[in-house]
């Protein structure tokens, strides 16, 4: 709700003061030096530490997880773009799910460390989020190059190194 409200905002001071004005959707951004409160950096963290993890709804949600360094290219290119209308939004995602379970199977192999899951039952957790990138591709030239397995081996070792992990 406060995304959205935040886009009727700029949308109508656009249109009201006659400013060009571009909103970014990001969709599940995750790398090196990411917000240690998304679900990749927690479960990391409390699977090596051999604590256990909430999962919600047997695991099956999904996410369309975008890493760090295309959202970057991304922005860059909504910075360069030479805007024709006043407002616009773009989704910048990956447009691949990827499965909770997934998620937690690559980061046990990497830390080779089983996880100590917890599953629970949510009905306010999305089961699924996916962009459509097709406006950010066509007007931008988006196109994420950093597919999951690869974003992930880039977190992991970052996060191996950082705490001195062997």
């Amino acid at each position: 709700a406060s995304k959205y409200s935040n886009e009727i905002f700029a949308d109508t001071f656009s249109k009201d003061f006659r400013v060009k004005t571009i909103g970014l959707r990001f969709f599940t951004v995750y790398g090196p030096y990411g917000r240690p409160d998304m679900a990749y950096f927690d479960f990391t963290k409390k699977i090596f530490n051999e604590e256990p993890i909430k999962v919600f709804n047997d695991g099956q949600t999904f996410r369309d997880m975008t890493f760090i360094d295309d959202i970057v290219d991304g922005m860059g290119k909504a910075i360069e773009y030479d805007q024709k209308e006043l407002f616009e939004i773009f989704n910048f995602g990956n447009s691949k799910v990827v499965n909770t379970l997934d998620m937690i199977i690559k980061i046990e192999t990497a830390l080779n460390k089983k996880a100590k899951i917890l599953f629970e039952d949510s009905d306010r957790e999305v089961t699924i989020t996916q962009s459509n990138i097709t406006k950010a591709s066509r007007i931008l030239n988006f196109h994420p190059q950093t597919d999951f397995d690869q974003g992930m081996e880039k977190f992991l070792n970052w996060y191996k190194k950082y705490h001195s992990i062997n």
